[in-house]
């Protein structure tokens, strides 16, 4: 290639070169910018506390009851089946024998084994209705502290628990428990917003 050659393609080198550096300057000026400054204002809600007393009212406590109703709509005639079952190899007597006796104890464990499944499909629903009420008062008590946060200008929101009037725990595991419930040691009451979100939903 010749020197003119050359030379002209080092010239366009250079000049995709400083076409290049020079689109990505300002992208990398923006990106070395300080992030805005906002005023860090923090407060604190007892969403333990509040949850718990959402899931007492009416509105979550009728489902509860309703349920523990069905249940027991379901299971009683299982147990009256076999509490005749028992009746019936009683009425034996204990030295009953013969293809009788054993039709009845069949007839005895068909029962039980019935109303332990039943029972155990019951508890599992029941739990699950339990956990999903929590969820629900759980989110709403949230929601209402983040809308108040943001009326109010804070900029964080921590879970805190009120430990006022609970006893002193009686295991290890309550006393790590009791530990990790408040990780907020020290606060102004001013920035507790726990009575605010009581209000809100009508707890107080």
């Amino acid at each position: 290639m010749s020197s003119s050659n050359q030379s002209i393609v080092v010239g366009i080198l250079c000049a995709s070169i400083a076409l290049a550096v020079g689109s990505t300057l300002p992208t990398l000026a923006r990106q070395g910018e300080p992030a805005p400054k906002t005023e860090v204002r923090i407060a604190y809600v007892d969403v333990f506390g509040a949850t718990l007393k959402l899931m007492e009212t009416e509105r979550f406590t009728s489902r509860m009851r309703e349920a523990s109703e069905k249940a027991r709509t379901e299971i009683e005639p299982l147990e009256k089946k076999l509490d005749e079952a028992a009746d019936r190899i009683r009425s034996m007597g204990p030295d009953a024998r013969g293809p009788e006796a054993e039709d009845a104890a069949r007839a005895f464990q068909r029962a039980q084994r019935e109303i332990r499944e039943v029972a155990a499909r019951l508890d599992q629903e029941t739990n699950r209705l339990a956990a999903t009420i929590n969820m629900e008062a759980y989110e709403q008590v949230v929601a209402s502290a983040d809308a108040i946060a943001e009326k109010k200008g804070y900029s964080h929101v921590f879970v805190q628990r009120t430990l006022d009037g609970v006893a002193a725990p009686d295991s290890m595991l309550a006393a790590l428990q009791r530990q990790l419930a408040r990780p907020v040691i020290r606060a102004p009451k001013g920035d507790d917003l726990t009575p605010d979100v009581l209000a809100d939903l009508k707890l107080d």
